[in-house]
């Protein structure tokens, strides 16, 4: 991207960096790391902060019997049609403020 990112203060402070050089006007993450972005950064420089969240609905995998949570997209891929993966792919997900985020 031609870009340095150096003077980073703060862990999560590389995200705004590089949404202000790809003039970004949101930024989203997983929800995971949550706790490393400064929102009023974000808000500062009119880039609305989100994080992504899955929902983690059971989907079939292979003959297991019970679910296994939070596998990798590969089980997904490996383990459902095409229109089950779509369905999976554009419901199962939320789009959070941090503020929303339960965990």
């Amino acid at each position: 991207m031609n870009f340095y990112l150096n003077n980073i203060s703060q862990p999560g402070d590389w995200a705004l960096k590089i949404s202000k050089k790809k003039k970004a006007s949101e930024y989203i993450n997983p929800h995971g790391g949550h706790d490393i972005f400064n929102e009023n950064k974000f808000n500062a420089s009119r880039i609305k902060l989100n994080f992504l969240k899955p929902n983690l609905t059971p989907y079939k995998q292979s003959f297991r019997k019970d679910f296994n949570l939070g596998l990798s997209i590969l089980d997904v891929l490996m383990f459902n049609s095409k229109d089950e993966l779509q369905e999976i792919l554009t419901s199962d997900f939320k789009i959070l403020k941090k503020k929303d985020l339960s965990l």
